[in-house]
């Protein structure tokens, strides 16, 4: 039987995340979700095919980080590249981002205790300069509306860079 090692730490250093993880022994394994530019929002989104990579990662307790663009948000007012026809139907309405977040918070909720990690990506950021408004803090507030227990997932704050990914795994 192997010991379920604990992370740690999941922390940037050197424009790196490090997730330093102890207590590994010899047969032990940890699955990764390592995903960008989900587009969440877009009429393009293959939802059935985020949601069977989710469900993967929640069967095999895998780590989920999110590395930008989660969201599509091209549908807002003040997007220069705004075209309502690229936003799925259910999103076309004055409430634009407030349905968006709700139902990512919906669609999310299921697999909270696997998010380890979030980091912006010019779509996130695009909205929290034309708009004022932080996807990332609706979400997370979104999701606490929808169950007390939520786990914060980490933020990279407003980088919108490549990031590295370093796991720091080794048997003591």
């Amino acid at each position: 039987m192997t010991a379920k090692p604990h992370i740690m730490d999941i922390y940037c250093k050197n424009d790196a995340v490090v997730i330093d993880m102890k207590g590994i022994r010899a047969g032990w394994e940890q699955w990764f979700l390592l995903i960008s530019d989900e587009h969440f929002d877009s009429a393009h989104c293959d939802r059935k095919l985020l949601r069977h990579h989710h469900e993967q990662a929640k069967e095999r307790n895998a780590k989920i980080l999110k590395f930008g663009d989660i969201f599509d948000m091209m549908g807002g007012k003040y997007d220069p590249r705004s075209h309502k026809g690229m936003v799925r139907p259910e999103y076309q309405s004055s409430r634009y981002f407030d349905l968006v977040v709700e139902d990512a918070a919906k669609f999310y909720s299921q697999y909270k205790d696997n998010i380890i990690f979030i980091s912006d990506g010019n779509h996130e950021t695009s909205v929290r300069k034309r708009h004022e408004f932080c996807l990332w803090t609706g979400l997370l507030m979104a999701l606490e509306a929808r169950s007390s227990g939520v786990s914060t997932p980490a933020s990279s704050g407003s980088s919108s860079r490549s990031t590295a990914v370093t796991v720091v795994a080794q048997a003591r």
